[in-house]
Parts: C-alpha cells; structure tokens; sequence
C-alpha cells in the first residue's frame, strides 16, 4: 500500500519522526501545564473530560464548574492544541509506516498492511482532531446554551480518534518490541 512519506529512506523517516515527535511532546507538555487548572471534581480529566462529555447536561456542568477564568484556559488550551495536530499526527504516521516495513521484512504482511492503514488514519484522525477542537471552542462560545448535537459530534470525534490512536501505539509498540527481540 501506497502512503506519501513511504518513498523517503528509513534514516529520513526517523529523523522527521524525532523531530515531529519531540515538538508534539513539548507541546504537549505546554498543554499539560495549561490543561492543570481545568482539572476539578466535575472535570477530572480537564479538556478530555468535555471532550469525552457525550451529554449537554454535562458538558454545561464542566464549563459551570471552570468558571469564565477556566473556560479561558480551555480556549488557550484548545488554540495550542491546534498546533500540536500536525506534528503529532506526522509523527504516529511515520510509526506505522516504519512498522509497515518491519513486519513487510519479517514476512507479516497482514500487519504490515495494517500498519500502513494505520499510518493513513493518522491524517484522519487529524481532521477529526480540527473538528473536534472547533466544535470543542463552540460549546465554549455558545456556554450556558450547550445543544446537544454540539456535545454528540465533539464526543464522537474525541471517542473515534483515541480508539485509532490506541490502535496505532499498539502496532507501533508491537513492532518495536519485535524489533529488540
């Protein structure tokens, strides 16, 4: 199967996975920093907690509970995170490619060719990620009227793309072990 980085050499493909992967970390660090004051009893995850919020009950709750100091946190939150989106994606994508070839080369060709899925969903679940963020900004904007269609797409997009993404890490963590052994 086919995927735009797969013509770059394995070396090459490393060094943009190090490289996408140590920025999305400090991003994600940043994110972390910000994401600590949106964590309470209401909200224990912070930002997943509204994320993962599949009611508008609940989702009215977390942004009750943030208060309008915490909801601007959120926004920051939500802003960087649109940042992240592209190097975290490029850099799982580079995983599964290179897990791609590991299992190609050690004749597993059913996970090679998942791997390879895998590393296109990457992109996907990028796009998911955007939606989910500005549907994620919206029920902030529009706070106290949170609908309900708002808070069902935001939690599908937040529910289908940690699944894909824990899918990928596993294949990646698969391969990798594989490797060493």
């Amino acid at each position: 199967m086919w995927h735009p980085l797969a013509g770059y050499e394995t070396s090459t493909l490393v060094w943009l996975m190090v490289i996408c992967g140590g920025i999305a970390l400090f991003l994600f660090v940043r994110l972390e920093g910000i994401g600590r004051a949106l964590r309470n009893q209401v909200a224990p995850l912070g930002i997943v907690s509204l994320a993962n919020s599949l009611s508008s009950t609940e989702s009215d709750g977390i942004l009750k509970s943030w208060r309008s100091e915490g909801r601007r946190a959120a926004r920051r939150h939500l802003s960087l995170d649109y940042g992240l989106i592209p190097f975290f994606s490029t850099s799982t994508a580079v995983m599964g490619i290179l897990a791609s070839r590991w299992f190609a080369q050690h004749g597993h060709m059913t996970f090679s060719q998942l791997s390879m899925v895998l590393a296109w969903s990457q992109w996907g679940l990028a796009l998911l990620d955007f939606i989910e963020n500005t549907l994620l900004l919206r029920t902030i904007q529009v706070y106290p009227f949170v609908s309900q269609q708002l808070t069902n797409l935001s939690g599908g997009c937040a529910r289908i793309k940690t699944g894909v993404i824990a899918m990928m890490m596993a294949v990646g963590l698969f391969s990798l072990l594989s490797f060493l052994a």
